[in-house]
């Protein structure tokens, strides 16, 4: 549930990022950062994730 709703904070710093460039805000620089950090936080659980589908697979065929 937290990396569903980490990707929709990402999605709507993009949107946010979008309309910051095309007003030519100053807060630019200060979204880019935040989309930075919202990205690692995204991939991590991603990341983790992955890693612990490979485990159990790795478990089920040492079973067989």
């Amino acid at each position: 549930m937290l990396l569903r709703d980490a990707r929709a904070v990402l999605h709507r710093l993009d949107i946010l990022f979008a309309v910051a460039t095309a007003a030519d805000d100053s807060a630019v620089g200060l979204i880019a950062e935040a989309r930075a950090m919202m990205e690692r936080l995204v991939s991590q659980p991603g990341h983790r994730g992955e890693v612990e589908q490979r485990r159990a697979r790795d478990a089920v065929r040492r079973i067989r």
